[in-house]
Parts: structure tokens; C-alpha cells; sequence
């Protein structure tokens, strides 16, 4: 859960540098947003590797076709 709330903070952080960029459009407003960019797209991938972390440990675990069932039972019904 703290990666996922770090995530969204640094993703939010990033959108509010951006429209600070767009209603000042200087190089210093740039060069904070794309700082931001990078640091939201590596909390996004922290978050990614996580996710399929835990996938992955529950797919190892005894429940695994009831898992698997599950997850396609979910995806068949969106």
C-alpha cells in the first residue's frame, strides 16, 4: 500500500508541475517538471514490479488454479 500512495503522489505531483509549467512557461518550470516525470515514471515501475510480485507469489502458492480462475473469471466479466 505505501508504494501505491507513493505512487499516486509522485503521478499528482508531477500533473500540478506540469500546469505550473503551462501557465509559466520558463526553463526552470521545465526542468522541474521533467524531473518530476522521471521520478513518477520510476515510482510506476516500483509500483509495476510490486504488482506482479505478489502475482507471482501467489501463483507459486497451493491455491493456484483457484487463482488463475479467479483472475480469468474477472476478466471475462469487464
Amino acid at each position: 500500500m505505501a508504494v501505491d500512495r507513493r505512487r499516486k503522489a509522485k503521478v499528482q505531483e508531477k500533473k500540478s508541475l506540469y500546469l505550473v509549467f503551462l501557465y509559466g512557461k520558463t526553463a526552470d518550470n521545465w526542468r522541474k517538471y521533467l524531473e518530476a516525470k522521471k521520478d513518477a515514471e520510476k515510482a510506476v515501475l516500483v509500483a509495476k514490479v510490486a504488482h506482479y510480485g505478489d502475482v507471482n507469489e501467489k501463483l507459486k502458492s497451493l491455491n493456484v488454479e483457484r487463482y488463475l480462475y479467479r483472475q480469468t473469471r474477472i476478466l471475462t466479466t469487464i
